[in-house]
C-alpha cells in the first residue's frame, strides 16, 4: 500500500498488482506524475492514481524508458 502523510493527517491508498518486466525508474516515475498532479490539482487521491498509472506503464517495459 501507498502511504501519504501530511503534518495533520495519514492516509493509505492500495496498490495494484502489475507483472514488472523491469522495476528501474519506477519510484522517479510514480514521484513525477504524483507531484505533477498534486500542483495541477491539489487532490491527493487524483495524485497517487497519476503517479500509480505512471509507474505501472514504466515498469512493464526493459530499462526505465517506454518506447514512444
Amino acid at each position: 500500500e501507498i502511504l501519504v502523510r501530511s503534518q495533520n493527517h495519514s492516509r493509505t491508498f492500495p496498490i495494484r498488482k502489475i507483472t514488472a518486466v523491469d522495476s528501474t525508474g519506477a519510484g522517479d516515475s510514480f514521484n513525477g506524475a504524483f507531484l505533477a498532479s498534486y500542483i495541477d490539482t491539489g487532490d491527493i487521491e487524483k495524485s497517487v492514481l497519476a503517479g500509480q498509472q505512471c509507474a505501472a506503464e514504466v515498469i512493464t517495459h526493459p530499462g526505465a524508458l517506454i518506447p514512444r
